[in-house]
């Protein structure tokens, strides 16, 4: 392309060097004249048809190569661009709605528990215990999956962000909404369980599991987070066995969900499951109102997931972005 800039340059020196047809150029050592003696000057004669016709060659060649290159830009970019959806598809759009079907559904179609009880955790560290203690002190914890870390941690984080920005900014918006719904509903469910927990613990008065070891024999406890799950999913309308109270000389037992969930006298036991039949009608108006809340959010899960598989469909990008660029 340089190669025909000169050309051109070129042929508009020539032109502009060269005399008109017709016309001498005037000897600088002759002499002045009178006005009187000057007589009007010929007009300049046209420039010959070479000189046009090397111009259009000229600049036919430039259109020519300019066009070609701008087609190919232009081809290059467009191609670019179907890659870039396709990887958009592939990486953040396509694993995001497999994420939320697969972890979310089961959650917002109330399938599975928002809270649940983990055993063995970390219940206590003490980094001064002597060398005749133990550091650590495990047990159950009341636990509520947040399963939004692990669908968008399976994300490009690159890409991801592009498409909030650029792409599919209306359909991600949804999703960020959704999932901030969720964790607001997971956490209420979660403070609310808690609450039912301490409640148990304290109007029963029987130690927590698992009760401090001061000899050998039997300690009276009671798993006021296993309790508190179960008052959690008779509300929420989810498969909770029944409860056996049996005898266990000395001792007498509550056990359920194939774990034995209280221990002591009699008596304690009797007031136990009165006190769980007592909280499970006394919350009945809270679980109700949790209840209207998950159903808000599955009616906004079934309208987002279309939403998604629509784009995902899309066979056209929209808008421009930072990573694909024309020129």
């Amino acid at each position: 392309m340089r190669n025909l800039f000169a050309i051109l340059l070129f042929s508009v020196t020539l032109l502009q060097t060269s005399p008109p047809n017709g016309v001498k150029q005037q000897d600088p050592n002759q002499k002045k004249h009178d006005l009187s003696s000057l007589s009007p000057a010929p007009l300049p004669a046209k420039d010959p048809p070479w000189v046009y016709v090397l111009l259009g060659w000229v600049g036919g060649i430039i259109a020519t190569v300019v066009g070609s290159w701008i087609t190919n830009k232009i081809k290059i970019y467009q191609d670019e661009r179907k890659s870039h959806r396709d990887e958009l598809k592939q990486r953040v759009l396509i694993p995001l709605h497999d994420g939320l079907e697969l972890h979310f559904r089961p959650l917002v179609f109330n399938l599975k528990p928002v809270v649940a009880v983990t055993v063995g955790a970390t219940t206590h560290f003490d980094a001064k215990a002597k060398a005749t203690d133990e550091q650590i002190e495990q047990g159950d914890a009341l636990l509520s999956p947040f399963p939004a870390s692990t669908v968008f941690s399976s994300l490009d984080a690159v890409l991801l962000e592009d498409a909030r920005k650029n792409h599919f900014t209306e359909q991600l918006a949804e999703v960020d909404r959704f999932t901030k719904r969720w964790i607001a509903h997971a956490s209420e469910c979660h403070a609310w369980v808690s609450k039912i927990s301490q409640e148990i613990l304290t109007r029963t008065d029987l130690p927590a599991f698992p009760p401090k070891y001061e000899g050998p024999g039997f300690r009276p406890y009671v798993t006021h987070f296993r309790l508190a799950v179960f008052i959690y999913k008779r509300l929420f309308q989810q498969h909770a066995p029944a409860l056996r109270l049996e005898r266990n000389d000395p001792y007498w037992t509550v056990s359920g969900e194939g774990c034995t969930a209280a221990l002591g006298s009699k008596e304690q036991m009797d007031r136990l499951v009165a006190l769980i039949d007592k909280l499970r009608v006394s919350e009945e108006a809270t679980a109700g109102r949790l209840l209207a809340n998950a159903g808000g959010l599955k009616k906004e899960f079934q309208e987002l997931l279309p939403k998604l598989e629509y784009a995902i469909a899309a066979r056209r990008l929209h808008n421009r972005c930072d990573l694909v660029t024309l020129f």
